[in-house]
């Protein structure tokens, strides 16, 4: 590819992700196969073939549709929808008409579909734990913050950006493997923990928000007065 400076705004030459065929730039007949702006990494024929079943699997037993573009002139893009066999909807996708000055017709998905899909047992069970995950994100990252606050000072920017590295790290894992911060780390005092928990994600239950706060907020020890 050329440089940044010299770059014309076109990918290099390359096969359709879905056929294989080489895909068309600049000069040629088909230009937005590989302009940055219009690229998607399918060919022409790939972007407007009729609605094909993707090749994820739902845990709720919804399948998965790609179809073509509402709109290829706006937006290339295939479009994805989650659907049921026993559903009367074109494969997850209801359409929605509209005249040539509104905009066209477009392409949603099947709300009855969807409704299904997310009621699911397994998937409300997945959207929980991804909820759990995020609070945890957010008390840990606060801790790190004030940690970082505390190290920062007469350090390089260099230094600074190692910390900063290094903190991600350990948020990261945290955060997935569900493990207390380092001791080290500042504790979040009562004003703080009031204001995150106006931050907490919707639908976590008390049990679980009084939990995953004094696991991972610290706890913030009080000096004993001496005689």
């Amino acid at each position: 590819m050329a440089s940044p400076d010299n770059w014309d705004g076109f990918y290099p030459e390359h096969g359709c992700k879905r056929c294989g065929k080489p895909l068309q730039g600049q000069d040629t007949g088909y230009p937005a196969e590989l302009y940055a702006g219009t690229y998607t990494g399918l060919c022409y024929a790939c972007t407007s073939e009729p609605p094909y079943e993707d090749n994820r699997c739902m845990a709720s037993g919804a399948r998965v549709w790609s179809h073509p573009p509402s709109c290829p002139s706006h937006r290339r893009d295939r479009e994805i929808f989650f659907g049921f066999d026993d559903c009367s909807c074109n494969h997850g996708r209801r359409t929605v008409v509209r005249s040539d000055g509104m905009g066209g017709s477009y392409g949603k998905q099947c709300p009855d579909c969807w409704e299904d899909h997310r009621s699911h047992p397994l998937v409300q069970a997945h959207e929980y734990t991804q909820k759990l995950r995020l609070w945890r994100h957010v008390l840990v990252t606060e801790r790190a913050n004030l940690w970082y606050d505390e190290v920062k000072d007469g350090k390089s920017e260099d230094e600074q950006r190692d910390i900063a590295k290094a903190l991600i790290a350990i948020i990261v894992d945290c955060v997935d493997n569900n493990k207390t911060p380092p001791e080290a780390w500042p504790a979040l005092k009562a004003p703080q923990r009031k204001k995150l928990l106006k931050r907490a994600p919707e639908g976590l239950k008390d049990a679980d928000l009084v939990t995953t706060m004094v696991f991972m907020a610290g706890n913030p020890r009080r000096k004993r007065k001496t005689k």
